[in-house]
């Protein structure tokens, strides 16, 4: 007698990260992950409602990943590491980075999770720990402009020097020059 195996959620979205790292989000079906795991589709439907319910788990599943590459400690400055993360994320992940971010299904309540996480670990950076929730709230959203255009272009192939030290330099001048503003406007208002 065969023995039976049984597929939790979480090795079905194992399943199907494994799927979208290869073939990019557009392929995610029942069939293909069914076949990443070698079993037919009756597991994968008997643990997901809908496709979309599994889409949605697996777009989670991608954005836990981006955010264990944010809270690398890179350098010691956790407003750049979070930069840093996002992109090394798109170089070493660009079919996640883009089911993440590209195309008409992917949705606001991932971004702002995103930048909510983001936001929480800044309140942690030493460098930051003056500047008011309001500068903050810019800071992050004029920084991860930057970053997110700067990793948009690592995961489709069109930044040209995508290597760690270029990329910290750049990230670094950036993010200075952000924080500099800001210092120097709350010391105007002072």
């Amino acid at each position: 007698m065969a023995r039976k195996t049984s597929y939790t959620q979480n090795s079905i979205v194992t399943a199907a990260i494994q799927v979208v790292q290869r073939q990019g989000i557009e392929n995610l079906s029942a069939r293909s992950v069914a076949a990443q795991l070698g079993c037919s589709t009756a597991p994968v439907y008997s643990s997901f409602d809908s496709m979309t319910s599994l889409e949605k788990a697996t777009l989670s599943a991608a954005k836990e990943k981006l955010l264990d590459y944010t809270k690398r400690p890179v350098t010691e400055l956790i407003f750049l590491n979070i930069g840093i993360g996002m992109v090394t994320f798109a170089r070493e992940e660009p079919e996640l980075f883009r089911a993440l971010f590209f195309g008409e299904s992917r949705k606001r309540e991932i971004l702002d999770e995103i930048l909510m996480t983001c936001f929480d670990r800044m309140s942690e950076d030493q460098q930051l720990k003056e500047v008011p929730t309001a500068s903050k709230v810019e800071l992050l959203d004029r920084m991860f402009m930057f970053a997110h255009g700067m990793a948009s272009l690592v995961s489709v192939g069109l930044l040209s020097n995508d290597s760690d030290q270029y990329v910290r330099g750049m990230l670094s001048d950036v993010g200075g020059l952000l924080i500099e503003d800001v210092i120097k406007r709350m010391q105007k208002e002072s």
